[in-house]
């Protein structure tokens, strides 16, 4: 529970370095969540959609198609994500 918590943190930071688009930050910080919670969809989606974003197709972690499909957007905090 804590680290999810903590996972959202850094999410929602993300989210902001993303809105403001500092890709950089973004991804660094959803690679800080996915560490901090592994296999915490919410984490691993954001950091896919931002490195997709910048560009980084290859390094995007591949989302089992459930996932995919739950409609996740880049930046959105975890709660919405859930």
């Amino acid at each position: 529970m804590l680290r999810r918590l903590l996972a959202d943190a850094l999410i929602a930071s993300g989210g902001r370095a993303e809105r403001g688009g500092r890709l950089a930050a973004a991804c660094g910080r959803y690679r800080a969540a996915a560490a901090v919670a592994p296999g915490y969809a919410p984490a691993l989606l954001n950091l896919g959609a931002a490195l997709e974003a910048a560009g980084d197709k290859a390094a995007a972690p591949s989302a089992p198609p459930a996932l995919s499909r739950a409609g996740a957007q880049p930046g959105a905090t975890a709660a919405a994500a859930r």
